[in-house]
This record gives structure tokens, C-alpha cells and sequence, in this order.
């Protein structure tokens, strides 16, 4: 009979720890957010022709404003990002070898309420 105790107290340790309380009507909810960076502007580069991932060679560039990137750490073969907890609209400016330049404007990145929400670009290089 102790195992039901037991199992009602974890979960009223775990509640109250969550404040899992309802809000007062005064009172803004309890969100809990987490201590990572979100990438703003998240870009699929890709050959337009074969559909090869081209991250880890292209050079990249985010504007808005005076503030530029450049972005140089890719997370696989087709992707990269940037503008990491900075929200804004920017231009994302892409060149690779043997690649036409490609440039898109207008990428809005709108702050969440704890990240910023990211963007997704598909960029596809068309080879020269």
C-alpha cells in the first residue's frame, strides 16, 4: 500500500516544481525555456541540377541593417545557418565555385516568446 503514496508524492514534487498552477487572472503564464541558441536563418543549399548538398563549400553572407555574418559552420552537407537569437528581416547571400551568385531578400526571423522563430531558405545553385 506505500507505492501509491509514493507515486502521488513524486508527482506532487514534480507539479510543484513545474509550477504547474494555473495563472491568476493578473499574472502572465509560466513558459519554461531552454538555455540553447536557435539559428535565425536556416539555409538548404543544394546543386539545382544534381541535388548534391553544397554547405561545406559555399561562402555565405546574412544582412540586415549594418549587421553582417558571415556563415561558416555548416551542420550537415546541406545546411547552414546563422543569426543565431537575432531576429530582424534580412538578405541571404550565397557564391560557390563554379556556382551562379544567389541572394534572397526579405527573410523574416520574428522573435518567439523564448527563440527566435527560424527561417528556412531552399537555395538551389545553379552551376555556371
Amino acid at each position: 500500500m506505500r507505492t501509491p503514496n509514493v507515486a502521488l508524492l513524486g508527482a506532487t514534487v514534480l507539479l510543484a516544481a513545474c509550477d504547474a498552477r494555473p495563472p491568476l487572472a493578473d499574472e502572465p503564464p509560466v513558459f519554461a525555456c531552454t538555455l540553447e541558441a536557435r539559428a535565425g536563418v536556416v539555409v538548404v543549399v543544394r546543386d539545382s541540377v544534381t541535388g548534391k548538398g553544397l554547405a561545406k563549400s559555399v561562402s555565405a553572407l546574412l544582412r540586415s541593417g549594418s549587421f553582417v555574418e558571415s556563415l561558416r559552420f555548416a551542420f550537415d552537407d546541406s545546411l547552414i545557418g546563422g543569426a543565431y537569437e537575432r531576429a530582424g528581416t534580412y538578405r541571404v547571400e550565397l557564391s560557390a565555385p563554379g556556382y551562379r551568385d544567389w541572394a534572397r531578400e526579405g527573410v523574416q526571423v520574428p522573435q518567439g516568446q523564448c527563440h527566435v522563430e527560424s527561417a528556412r531558405v531552399v537555395a538551389l545553385l545553379v552551376p555556371q
